[in-house]
C-alpha cells in the first residue's frame, strides 16, 4: 500500500511541472518567444527533466500498469537534458510543450482519478 502511495504522490508531482509548463507557454508565448528568450528555455527544460526524474521514481509495477504513457522516453528526455544541457535541440523541446505536455497532463490526471 505504501508503494501506490508514493506512486500517487509521485504522479501529482509530475502534473504540477505539467501545469506549470503550461503556465509558461501561456505568459511566455510561442515558438518563436520560445526561441528568442533563454529564460523560457531554461525554466521548460527544468521542468522537463523534474518530470523526468520523477517518473523514475514510479514504482516498475505502476509504470507497467500504466503502459499508455511512455515513461521510458519521459526519462530518455530526462537524460539527455540532464548529461548534454549544451546540446539541446530547442526545436525537440518545444515540440515536446506544445504537442506532448497535453497528452501527458491528460494521461496523469485519469490514473489519478
Amino acid at each position: 500500500m505504501i508503494q501506490k502511495d508514493q506512486d500517487r504522490k509521485t504522479l501529482e508531482d509530475i502534473l504540477l511541472c505539467c501545469h506549470k509548463l503550461s503556465a509558461l507557454r501561456e505568459r511566455f508565448g510561442d515558438r518563436e518567444a520560445f526561441r528568442s528568450d533563454a529564460a523560457y528555455q531554461d525554466a521548460a527544460a527544468m521542468n522537463i527533466l523534474q518530470i523526468g526524474e520523477l517518473a523514475k521514481r514510479l514504482s516498475p509495477e505502476f509504470r507497467a500498469v500504466h503502459t499508455t504513457v511512455p515513461w521510458r522516453s519521459i526519462c530518455g528526455m530526462r537524460d539527455f537534458l540532464a548529461h548534454q544541457y549544451t546540446r539541446v535541440d530547442l526545436d525537440a523541446l518545444w515540440e515536446t510543450i506544445d504537442h506532448r505536455l497535453s497528452a501527458l497532463i491528460v494521461s496523469c490526471e485519469k490514473i489519478l482519478e
